[in-house]
C-alpha cells in the first residue's frame, strides 16, 4: 500500500521522520525499518481518513506553528504515533493505548530519553477525550497538538463533506441507523463544549466554521438535510 502514496506526500513523511530519527540513531537499518512501518501502517486498507494524509496535514500545521512550539520533537512523535493503531470498531481507549504500546517499542529500540517518552504518551492519551486537564492548561504544545488533530472540523464545507464521507467508510460495517445515532451523539457532545480549539490562533480561525459544520451534519443525521444519510460520518477519533 505504501507505493500508492503520492510521491510528494511520501517524500515529505519520509524526510520528516528520517530527520527526526537521526537525532537518536545513526543506524540506517533502524531508520528504514520504522519509516517503512510508518508508511505501511497509515495506508492500511480499512483507513480512509486516519491515513498518511491526516499525519501529513498535522505535520504541516506543526511546521507552520514552530515559533509557538517548545518541544517540536515531542509533538512530531505524538502526531506520528497517535493513530498508529486504528481499528474503528475497537473498545474505548484501545486504539490510543495500543498506539502507545507501538511507541514504547519504538522508544526502547532507539532509545529515547524518559522525559520525552512520558510527554509523547501523555499527548497521545489526550486524544481520547480531546480535553485538557487542569494541570495542562499552560501546556501550549498540547493545546496546539490537539488543535492540529481537530482542524478538519473547521474546514470549508466541501472539504468537510469529504472528511465525513471518509469516516463513514471507516465504519462501513455499521448499519445506517446505528451509525447515525452514534455519530450524532459524538457531534452533539463536541458542540456542547465551551470551545473546540484551545489555542487562540486556531480558535479565531476555525471555531465558528467548525460549529457551523457540526450543526449542519447533525441536521442531516436527524433527517433535516437534503442529502442521503448514507453519507454521514462517524468515529470516536472524530
Amino acid at each position: 500500500m505504501a507505493s500508492e502514496i503520492t510521491s510528494p506526500e511520501k517524500a515529505y513523511l519520509t524526510t520528516t521522520f528520517t530527520t527526526l530519527l537521526q537525532q537518536f540513531t545513526t543506524s540506517p537499518i533502524t531508520i528504514q525499518k520504522w519509516t517503512t512501518l510508518l508508511l505501511t501502517t497509515y495506508t492500511e486498507p480499512h483507513r480512509h481518513y486516519h491515513t498518511t494524509t491526516h499525519v501529513t496535514t498535522m505535520l504541516q500545521h506543526l511546521e507552520y506553528s514552530l515559533p509557538q512550539i517548545n518541544n517540536p520533537t515531542a509533538v512530531t512523535l505524538a502526531i506520528i504515533f497517535h493513530n498508529w493503531e486504528y481499528i474503528p470498531h475497537s473498545p474505548p481507549r484501545f486504539n490510543e493505548e495500543q498506539s502507545i504500546v507501538h511507541f514504547e517499542f519504538f522508544a526502547a529500540e532507539l532509545p529515547l530519553p524518559s522525559p520525552l517518552i512520558q510527554t509523547v504518551k501523555k499527548y497521545i492519551l489526550a486524544t481520547i477525550s480531546h480535553k485538557l486537564d487542569a494541570e495542562d492548561g499552560e501546556d501550549g504544545d498540547l493545546r496546539l497538538f490537539l488543535d492540529f488533530d481537530l482542524e478538519v472540523l473547521g474546514r470549508e464545507r466541501g472539504a468537510y463533506e469529504i472528511y465525513r464521507e471518509q469516516i463513514r467508510k471507516e465504519y462501513v460495517n455499521l448499519r445506517d441507523e446505528v451509525y447515525r445515532e452514534g455519530r450524532k451523539c459524538v457531534l452533539e457532545r463536541l458542540l456542547a463544549r465551551d470551545r473546540l480549539f484551545f489555542s487562540e490562533r486556531f480558535y479565531e480561525r476555525f471555531e465558528k466554521r467548525a460549529r457551523e459544520n457540526l450543526m449542519w451534519e447533525i441536521g442531516i443525521l436527524k433527517g433535516q438535510g437534503v442529502e442521503s444519510v448514507d453519507w454521514v460520518l462517524m468515529g470516536s477519533g472524530f
